[in-house]
């Protein structure tokens, strides 16, 4: 079963250019200076291919934080079983 504490450190992987310390799962993605397009596809191909969960754009875009993003991710694995 997947972790909060393991999912966040592998999202922080994402943020290449961002100290790792300032993402914390209450964060807003819009608040990182590094949050671009890359960082939302990248974002995106991680949770394709660590989890097998498909994402589009749309939906991650009302994805606005390390916590919510955990929330619907646990969701669609639940609902994979």
């Amino acid at each position: 079963m997947i972790t909060q504490s393991t999912f966040l450190e592998n999202l922080k992987i994402q943020f290449e250019s961002t100290d790792s310390e300032k993402i914390t799962l209450d964060t807003s993605f819009e608040s990182l200076e590094t949050f671009d397009s890359l960082t939302k596809y990248s974002i995106i191909a991680f949770i394709k291919d660590d989890y097998n969960v498909e994402l589009d754009v749309s939906q991650f875009s009302e994805l606005t934080t390390p916590q919510i993003l955990f929330n619907f991710l646990l969701e669609k694995l639940k609902s994979n079983e």
